[in-house]
C-alpha cells in the first residue's frame, strides 16, 4: 500500500474535521484521499468510483 507522501489530509476526513495522515492521490480527480476514502490499488477516490468515470 502506498505510504504517505507528505502531511495533507484526505478531502472526505478533512470535511469531517477527521484527522488521517496516510492518503493517496487521486489519479482521476488529483483529490487526496486515505484508504477509507477510496481505493489504493486503483488509485481513485470513492467520489470517482461511484460516479463510474473510467480511463
Amino acid at each position: 500500500m502506498p505510504k504517505a507522501k507528505r502531511e495533507k489530509n484526505c478531502y472526505v476526513c478533512e470535511k469531517a474535521e477527521l484527522i488521517r495522515m496516510s492518503f493517496m492521490i487521486c489519479r482521476q480527480c488529483a483529490r487526496h484521499f486515505c484508504s477509507r476514502h477510496g481505493d489504493p490499488k486503483l488509485d481513485e477516490c470513492t467520489n470517482c468510483l461511484d460516479g463510474g468515470e473510467e480511463t
